[in-house]
């Protein structure tokens, strides 16, 4: 097991944001099979009371009581504090699954068991923080991410698993590599300060940029190019001679609210350019991987998707779906490819290394450390100019 964290949760609705992200950060934390903690104290320990979040749920994430069930039925342990609880006369027997009353004893118990990470969820992101050595001192284990950019996790390490080897090995250290399921949890766990180095989808790195100050190293190159597109695929019987006009009332879905292709961009063009609101102009549904959306389209669950070219291009090259199951209906201006991502509190010395190391891969080289048409990095000089021209096109919604 990679090890343990603990998310201390001081508040409920007096800041419903920090309480949706703390339950964001304890399921990214219990999905990546570390035995995870939600400990409750102060204003936090109303969220133990059955009903009682059931009416939060902030933009562009899952209900607050989807995540708190989610997370338990995940294995996810919530700890509440017993003198706060006793404070606010809350009922001990109106616990909501997977609560418990504990003391500070049993925290200090739990906390002790094998290696530990605390995250401080009354403090929001940037005030995230790890209890053990820091990177710059004597931790010699660093910690990798990559986003969802294949259909599962599994897949998603496999292909991925070679890039961050060969950086570890040119580091001189040892690593793990997580796979998140969704770009909103890969950016909060940069966030968190969770991960060493991250593999980031450019608006997934912009909201932890935003939040943390994280700064991006290295941009990949696709096809030898720093870019790639947007896209919305359709059902191959599906007849549109213009879009979106002749979709209207057809269903769709979203990607992820953490993903630049496929969810920030078509989001945009949808109220900036289109002028019309994607969740009445048409059947929409949010919050799938890319992978998801192409089978989803492929198969007929639904009649249209959004995805970006390199996810269609690669899972026709798996064999995952083929070329004549969907076909495109729109595609995006250029967008700037992933950045490779580090937190604000690296060491100067560390982000230049892996940029480095990164920026030397020739394309021969590309050709095994890297999955299928990803040509190598250029370095990420120019980060700031483009992250203020996407939070200049972040729509509006509501």
């Amino acid at each position: 097991m990679p090890g343990k964290f603990v998310i201390s949760l001081t508040c409920a609705k007096n800041d419903t944001d920090k309480a949706t992200v703390a339950f964001v950060v304890a399921n990214a934390a219990v999905a990546s099979d570390k035995k995870t903690l939600v400990f409750l104290s102060i204003e936090g320990t109303r969220l133990s009371q059955k009903g009682y979040g059931d009416d939060i749920h902030e933009e562009g994430f899952a209900p607050l009581k989807d995540l708190m069930k989610n997370f338990v039925e995940a294995g996810g342990e919530i700890y509440v504090c017993s003198p706060c609880f006793k404070k606010r006369k809350l009922d001990e027997n109106n616990l909501v699954a997977g609560a418990v009353v504990v003391g500070g004893a049993k925290l200090v118990e739990f906390m002790n068991r094998n290696r530990r990470s605390f995250i401080a969820g009354s403090a929001g992101l940037a005030a995230a923080s790890i209890v053990g050595p820091t990177l710059a001192q004597t931790r010699k284990t660093l910690h990798f991410g990559v986003g969802p950019l294949l259909p599962n996790p599994d897949d998603t390490k496999k292909a991925y698993m070679p890039v961050f080897a060969h950086l570890a090995k040119e580091l001189g250290v040892d690593f793990d590599l997580v796979a998140t399921t969704d770009w909103a949890g890969m950016a909060v766990a940069m966030g968190s300060g969770q991960l060493d180095v991250a593999w980031m989808g450019p608006w997934g790195y912009v909201i932890a940029n935003s939040g943390t100050n994280c700064q991006a190293v290295a941009t990949v190159k696709y096809d030898d190019k720093p870019i790639y597109y947007g896209i919305i695929i359709a059902r191959p019987d599906l007849p549109v001679a213009k879009f979106p006009d002749d979709t209207k009332g057809r269903s769709i879905s979203f990607a992820d609210v953490g993903s630049t292709s496929g969810w920030l961009v078509p989001t945009f063009y949808a109220k900036e350019v289109w002028k019309i609101d994607p969740k009445t102009y048409w059947k929409y549904s949010e919050g799938a991987t890319h992978a998801a959306n192409e089978i989803a389209v492929s198969s007929g669950q639904v009649d249209m998707a959004t995805d970006f070219d390199r996810n269609r291009n690669a899972m026709i090259a798996s064999g995952k779906v083929k070329e004549d199951q969907n076909k495109i209906v729109w595609t995006s201006a250029p967008l700037p490819n992933d950045a490779i991502a580090l937190p604000a509190t690296a060491s100067k010395e560390l982000s230049a290394q892996v940029q480095a190391i990164l920026t030397a891969i020739t394309v021969e080289q590309a050709k095994t450390l890297l999955p299928p048409r990803y040509t190598g990095f250029v370095p990420a000089t120019h980060g700031r100019d483009a992250e203020k021209g996407m939070r200049r096109k972040r729509p509006e919604t509501g």
